[in-house]
């Protein structure tokens, strides 16, 4: 899951990821992508908010589990620009509604930092679970 619900704590604009998730290693291999590139990263466990551990959600739903990541507000302003762009507009549904314009949104290099952290943990857990099946069967 990819969101903006991490909550600014008191007010505070705070750049941070909330990394949870049911699949405990590929969560701790993102994290330590992410940390590693210089993300401020919270771990989450079951039983604390934002922990994406119950089964119901939809990242759980593998056999293997998976990875929730939060994103704060503050992150989400470094990791996109977001422009106005008057050319292009939403159509006038009904009468009386002018035309509104759509917003351009423009990737920044830290959110492709970000990106390439995310694939490199969760590569990092399949290389790591790869090799577990290559030494488990020559045993």
């Amino acid at each position: 899951a990819y969101g903006s619900r991490a909550k600014e704590e008191k007010g505070e604009e705070i750049p941070k990821v909330i990394v949870g998730g049911g699949n405990k290693e590929m969560r701790d291999n993102v994290a330590d992508n992410l940390r590693a590139r210089g993300f401020n990263v919270e771990v989450r466990e079951k039983g604390q908010r934002f922990s994406g551990t119950s089964d119901r959600n939809l990242v759980n739903q593998p056999p293997q589990k998976g990875v929730q990541i939060e994103v704060s507000r503050a992150l989400m302003r470094e990791l996109y620009i977001i422009e106005s762009d008057e050319s292009v507009v939403v159509p006038q549904i009904s009468d009386g509604v002018a035309p509104l314009p759509v917003p351009v949104v423009y990737p920044t290099q830290k959110q492709k930092l970000f990106v390439d952290s995310v694939r490199q943990g969760i590569s990092d857990y399949n290389q790591l679970q790869t090799e577990g099946l290559v030494v488990g069967l020559e045993e």
